[in-house]
């Protein structure tokens, strides 16, 4: 119940917002009387909404062996009449020639020339929408005795089709009806005939009528020829129609059409329709025998392949013009040179945009970059989703792999990402070379995959592999995953794709919902498995009325406290550690020594050489975050110094790290960075005791210079001595008017004692706790922040030294602390 009347409330707040925004209420009254202004002016266009269901139909001929001589190759194209609609033709010649015919029999492709070398696929690739059909008969009608529109041919014995030999005679006379001069009754008695008592085999070679009226089997093939024959021996024009079955496998068929009331009216005595034809039924050509020839010594192997999905009607509609396509978007794209498919794509990205900010601001979802999941989905478009998921997947994996494989070698971090781009560009190559006639367009689309990927992930995949977080890298790699499905569900929606089509000014109301979802300020979907058991325990110790959880989220902490509190240019300072010291020593805030600032490349040799001197420092980024990039140097032997981790750096290594700090890879917007060093702690005997190889901090959390929260931060050696949460380290509450702590927790799991000291975590009185706060006190006045999270270390000698001040400190102090922070905000006058 919690989480709903939650979610209900910050739904209500953000509703709420957006009717009392004028602009809102003025975009929805563009958009309603927009759409409404077209459905009055054309009443059909609704109608045009609702998909249709298409065929796409690939036909491929590859050439075997080479050859010195000339060939030629035909086939018939699918061509538009009155249930079919082709659109999106495109074709494949190959190193041929090619030629194309129209002619009573169907529209003939003719490729011809020399198949020698690597010879390219022909074919053709097309999107086709088909409609089953069927006719009524009259039962009076009479059979005339005369077509004077017809060809004399569709009457006459020709060929294979034979009906003036005795034994069809005969046949004839056994299976006619009583009145042979009835149309239906005729035409149901041939059709009966030979549906039930002559046998299909398929595989069979093709017979004539006499033939197969002694054998009582035959082909598909030869059926509609006995069926064409008992036709014209009753004065009734019939043809063969030929074609294929998009069905399961698709595969050539043939039926028979016979001119019926001034049409053309279709009969399948295989599949049993009756003047009807159903919508799997692909009409490519009449009277002739097959779908497609070659010259005779020609190795060949053709295939028709196809796919059914559902299908926007305007994508199908781009060279048609009336009323409606004025209002149509696709057109409209379409005159610009957009394909259908890329104007879809092109409609649907602000939907997609949408949905990508939905998962992350709303359900909490972590992915590889902000809209990096939105570009793959429509390049999924392209090469389908299956290969877009198996590609963006096994580009991680093995950026991954490589990435590792070239740390240890050394490798600068630009050209570590540029080394793993080109390995996996030349694997890529290595599938074209290989499966390139099978792959062929989609490997081609894929070839970019790499470049964008890696361009959107390196920095975050460079992160979770530097820091080992495996779990966190599968969990970032999920959930990117099921973004791109969603996306990519949205960009195949014939449905969607319909009505952004018709009516592009939705785009207005999505820009509405992106307001909505960035006015929202509750708990993300994922904060309520987060901070699951902190709000049980709220909700049993007191029956919490609508909405009034004291638990505060990444929302409402980014978007109003930080928002409200901390003025962009003290944010700024508080990022800037260089600057922020700078501030704390106007204050007289102890801060630990600085023993260098390197600005520039030239810097850092001479930094190395003073460094043998040094034996313990700490190097950070100046605007780095989260601990990323910080290093602890704590000795040094005969082979070079030694981190807090117990990993060995040498010169090269300490040289490549400095120059990928100076080169922005921590920074938080990517841009050139300083190096600070500053002198290493000496820890407080009781920070060693829990955490002997790292360096331990209290962080305090002020909201306008009132501590409201505290935790003491120890680091472990899975975090690599660094007291970041996220990297390992441990988090214990503390009381903050005594400074005892009191329950500690490792990535959201209750601990009582330490991972590596094993020493007790609660009921600890930390040392100088007073004077801690006076410091934390004094660092806020330095840098006025409204709301800031101070850290702070103990020095054995010393004291309280500030390491930072943080303008937006995380919200995992509430799991540590068992307290929410939201309750420390009711006095505050903020803009909610």
């Amino acid at each position: 119940m919690f989480k709903i009347n939650n979610l209900r409330k910050s739904t209500r707040n953000s509703i709420n917002f957006l009717i009392r925004s004028k602009f809102s209420v003025l975009l929805l009254l563009v958009v309603l009387g927009s759409m409404g202004l077209k459905i009055y002016l054309a009443p059909l266009i609704l109608k045009d909404l609702v998909p249709d269901t298409v065929y796409e139909l690939d036909f491929a001929v590859n050439i075997v062996e080479d050859s010195k001589d000339e060939h030629r190759i035909f086939t018939y194209l699918p061509q538009s009449d009155e249930r079919q609609i082709v659109f999106d033709f495109s074709l494949d010649t190959g190193t041929f020639s090619y030629t194309q015919k129209d002619n009573v029999e169907g529209l003939k492709a003719f490729w011809e020339g020399v198949p020698t070398g690597n010879i390219r696929p022909i074919g053709y690739k097309t999107k086709i929408k088909l409609n089953a059909v069927k006719f009524e008969i009259s039962s009076d009608v009479i059979i005339p005795k005369n077509y004077p529109d017809i060809d004399e041919k569709y009457l006459e014995e020709s060929g294979m089709i034979i009906f003036h030999h005795h034994e069809i005679q005969s046949t004839w006379n056994l299976i006619k009806p009583k009145n042979n001069n009835n149309l239906t009754d005729t035409i149901t008695s041939i059709y009966n005939f030979i549906f039930n008592e002559i046998e299909t085999r398929k595989s069979q070679a093709a017979l004539d009528t006499v033939k197969l009226i002694q054998l009582k089997e035959g082909s598909p093939y030869s059926k509609a020829l006995l069926f064409t024959a008992l036709c014209r021996l009753n004065n009734l024009p019939s043809r063969i129609a030929g074609g294929l079955v998009l069905e399961g496998q698709s595969k050539e068929h043939w039926w028979n059409e016979v001119y019926i009331e001034n049409r053309w009216i279709p009969f399948c005595t295989i599949y049993g329709y009756f003047a009807e034809i159903p919508t799997e039924f692909l009409k490519l050509y009449i009277d002739s025998n097959t779908a497609m020839q070659a010259t005779d010594d020609l190795v060949y192997k053709k295939q028709f392949r196809f796919s059914k999905f559902l299908n926007a009607k305007q994508e199908k509609q781009l060279n048609r013009s009336d009323k409606t396509q004025k209002f149509n978007a696709m057109y409209i794209l379409h005159q610009f040179g957009l394909d259908s498919k890329t104007s879809g794509v092109f409609l649907l990205f602000p939907l997609t945009a949408l949905i990508t900010a939905f998962f992350r601001n709303i359900i909490g979802l972590l992915t590889f970059g902000i809209f990096m999941p939105m570009l793959i989905a429509a390049a999924c478009r392209y090469t389908g989703i299956w290969v877009g998921l198996t590609s963006f997947t096994g580009i991680v994996i093995i950026a991954a792999l490589f990435h590792g494989l070239f740390e240890k070698w050394r490798i600068h971090k630009v050209p570590r990402m540029a080394a793993v781009i080109t390995i996996i560009t030349l694997m890529m190559i290595a599938l074209v070379v290989v499966f390139g006639s099978e792959l062929n367009t989609k490997m081609n689309l894929l070839a970019m995959f790499p470049v964008v990927i890696l361009s959107f992930t390196a920095d975050k995949l460079n992160n979770y592999i530097e820091s080992k977080a495996w779990h966190d890298l599968s969990v970032a790699t999920l959930s990117t995953i099921i973004v791109i499905i969603l996306c990519y569900a949205a960009f195949s929606s014939a449905l969607l794709r319909s009505i952004f089509a018709t009516f592009p000014e939705l785009i207005l109301l999505v820009l509405l919902g992106q307001i909505w979802v960035g006015q929202w300020v509750g708990l993300r979907l994922m904060e309520h498995r987060r901070f699951r058991k902190l709000l049980q325990d709220e909700q049993q110790l007191v029956p919490l009325k609508e909405g009034n959880s004291s638990v505060m989220g990444l929302n409402f902490r980014n978007r109003i406290i930080v928002d409200q509190l901390n003025p962009k240019s003290l944010s700024e300072k508080a990022d800037d550690k260089i600057e922020a010291k700078e501030a704390f020593n106007n204050f007289n805030v102890p801060c630990p020594d600085t023993l260098a600032i390197i600005e520039n490349s030239w810097e850092i040799e001479p930094f190395i050489e003073k460094s043998i001197t040094l034996e313990k420092f700490v190097i950070k980024p100046n605007r780095g975050s989260k601990g990323n990039g910080i290093v602890i140097i704590t000795g040094k032997d005969k082979n070079g110094l030694i981190s807090a981790s117990n990993e060995k750096w040498s010169d090269e290594k300490l040289e490549q790290h400095l120059m990928e700090i100076l080169n922005g890879y921590y920074s938080k917007n990517e841009t050139p960075d300083k190096v600070l060093i500053e002198a290493i702690i000496e820890p407080h005997s009781f920070l060693t005791n829990f955490a002997p190889n790292g360096i331990a901090d209290i962080r305090i959390i002020l909201l306008r210079e009132r501590i409201v929260a505290a935790m003491l931060r120890l680091p472990t050696n899975q975090s690599g001595g660094k007291s970041n949460l996220h990297q390992g380290a441990i988090g214990v509450g503390v009381n903050i008017e005594t400074g005892i702590t009191t329950s500690g927790m490792d990535r959201g799991k209750v601990v009582e004692y330490h991972p590596d000291s094993k020493l007790k975590l609660a009921n600890q009185v930390i040392p100088h706790w007073d004077k801690l706060l006076s410091v934390a006190h004094n660092a806020q006045k330095a840098i006025p922040l409204g709301y800031a999270g101070v850290d702070i270390c103990i020095d054995k000698i010393i004291g309280p030294l500030v390491l930072e001040i943080n303008a937006r400190p995380g919200i995992e102090i509430q799991n540590i602390r068992g307290l929410g922070l939201m309750d420390e905000f009711k006095d505050e006058n903020l803009d909610l």
